[in-house]
């Protein structure tokens, strides 16, 4: 059989998908031509249908070889460069396929996705901003590329403008109506915008078209909960788990909305498997974790996520105690100070190294060992203390002062480069502003516990007089608890600061948004993790008039008397 006959073989293997058979022609064709250009793309493109990815780069390499000015062997390498991870040397090769070609739309929606996922993951404006430029270019070429406006509209996403992604996303499907991703897409930018009734028809409409998507069924999840229907979430969790028992961030989101309805006994269970899917962060220990025995030698204790979560799981740390020889304790550096005083603790930790523990676990893991349900939570209050020098350092700030003294949180951090937690923030804090209806109430004095750029509000409201601004002068948070300690009522949002007044065990009021975070129990207005804490819940998303009304009659109701 000669070059050609093998050829034409193997392009009707190749095309009937028998890809072992077609192998082997395409082979044979190459031991007569090893520079056979047609012949290295599609063994290339075998290879990648076949999910051998490396044998695939290295046959489109030499296919480019054979025939450098071929653009779409360029573009087809990028590709496969770029499901091997190789991201900088696929937008290379797009880059170059443009070059030769420069009309070519796939080469530059590639590129631009190259850039975008770049950009994305680095969180880098300049890569966002070369995306943006060749999906703009790519639909002045060809306008109805469905692709590049979903593509344009996740980036403007991306960059925290969810308004400018919509209308992409709505010229995407009018090209394409049945065009599930966008769907999807459309939906979560609509959420971003707070229309949740709309987003839940766009998950509902891409369900329809791929009914058993884990990536839909998730946003539709997330969506429930943040509706406050977590019942329904549940529920449609446990349908794709019973399909997909692995289905990892499945599992993971269904945990959260178990907490949230206080079934703990299988939510922690839950929590516990989200370290699989990596939504509990980098775990800096692989081995001797402690399983909950009693034993003499040294524990650590590390924390994990953000400081809030950190203050309330540290309460564990006593229990610990009782089972172990000595209690160390690794968390963020401007708790490490507040820390050495209490008891439980014997060591807090800047840096462990393999060799300063004998056992290893997290805060976070630490309710699921224990047991924990809503019954027998350990909320005993206070479990962190102020030391006598930050007490002697702090108290004369507030001699004399004989009105109610109230401290104030209206805002979280706003953590701009992770585009879920900003939209939560952004849920969850208020402008100072809005709290005027307490600053008018008389015979009160009221404190900034605010830190960030929020505290700003003070100056801008024309507050300077009337909230009294500390909080330049804190180094860390054992000035904040001095602070606390001094004050009759911490008025917070959901901030680290609301979990420092509850583990100091001062009264604390806390402002929580509508689809409150699990631990709020959907703002009962007792918390069984903080009994010195009172949540003031949103009835409707938003509405954070609502709120602050209720807040100042009680707060009036309870000056009075």
């Amino acid at each position: 059989m000669n070059a050609a006959q093998s050829f034409a073989r193997a392009t009707a293997n190749h095309q009937a998908g028998r890809l072992k058979e077609a192998e082997q022609d395409y082979l044979e064709t190459l031991k007569a031509d090893d520079r056979d250009a047609d012949a290295l793309r599609l063994l290339a493109a075998l290879y990648v249908q076949a999910n051998r990815p490396q044998e695939a780069i290295a046959f489109f390499e030499r296919a480019h070889r054979a025939d450098p000015r071929n653009a779409e062997t360029l573009n087809n390498l990028g590709v496969a460069l770029r499901n091997s991870g190789r991201l900088e040397e696929a937008a290379d090769r797009y880059a170059q396929a443009l070059q030769i070609d420069p009309h070519s739309a796939e080469a530059r929606g590639n590129l631009a996705n190259a850039h975008y996922e770049r950009g994305n993951a680095l969180i880098a404006p300049k890569q966002l901003d070369e995306a943006a430029a060749y999906f703009e270019k790519t639909l002045q070429l060809e306008p109805g590329h469905f692709r590049a406006l979903n593509n344009l509209g996740n980036l403007h996403r991306a960059k925290h403008k969810p308004e400018a992604a919509v209308p992409l996303y709505r010229r995407a499907l009018a090209v394409k109506p049945d065009y599930a991703e966008a769907l999807v897409n459309l939906g979560t930018a609509l959420r971003d915008l707070d229309h949740l009734d709309e987003a839940l028809e766009c998950y509902r409409q891409a369900l329809r078209l791929k009914p058993n998507d884990i990536n839909t069924i998730i946003n539709l999840g997330t969506l429930l909960q943040q509706m406050n229907r977590h019942e329904e979430s549940v529920a449609l969790y446990n349908d794709v788990l019973r399909v997909a028992p692995h289905a990892a961030e499945v599992k993971w989101n269904k945990s959260l909305a178990l907490l949230a309805l206080g079934n703990y006994r299988e939510g922690w269970a839950l929590y516990e498997e989200g370290i699989a899917c990596g939504k509990r962060g980098a775990q800096p220990f692989q081995s001797r974790h402690w399983n909950g025995n009693r034993f003499a030698g040294r524990l650590l204790i590390w924390g994990e996520q953000g400081i809030g979560d950190q203050i309330q799981f540290l309460r564990y740390a006593a229990l610990c105690k009782e089972l172990c020889g000595e209690v160390f304790v690794w968390a963020r550096p401007t708790l490490a100070p507040l820390l050495k005083n209490c008891s439980y603790i014997d060591h807090v930790a800047a840096d462990p190294g393999e060799n300063d523990f004998d056992c290893h676990i997290s805060m976070m893991s630490l309710p699921h060992l224990f047991g924990t349900t809503l019954e027998n939570i350990p909320s005993a209050v206070p479990y962190l203390f102020v030391s006598d020098e930050a007490r002697a350092k702090w108290a004369p700030k507030f001699a004399g002062v004989g009105n109610f003294k109230i401290g104030l949180v209206w805002a979280g951090n706003s953590r701009a480069g992770q585009l879920d937690a900003h939209l939560i923030d952004r849920r969850r804090s208020l402008h100072l502003s809005l709290l005027q209806p307490l600053l008018d109430l008389k015979g009160l004095r009221f404190y900034s516990l605010q830190m960030s750029d929020a505290a700003g509000q003070i100056e801008e409201c024309g507050l300077r007089g009337r909230i009294e601004d500390f909080m330049p002068e804190v180094n860390d948070f054992l000035d904040t608890a001095a602070i606390i300690e001094n004050l009759d009522l911490v008025i917070s949002v959901d901030t680290s600061v609301a979990h420092l007044a509850g583990a100091l065990g001062k009264p604390v009021w806390i402002l929580s948004r509508y689809d409150a975070c699990w631990r709020w129990l959907r703002n009962r207005e007792t918390n069984p993790w903080y009994p010195t804490a009172r949540v003031f819940g949103q009835k409707e998303a938003g509405d954070w008039e609502g709120v602050v009304e209720k807040v100042s009659q009680t707060l009036a109701t309870r000056v009075r008397s």
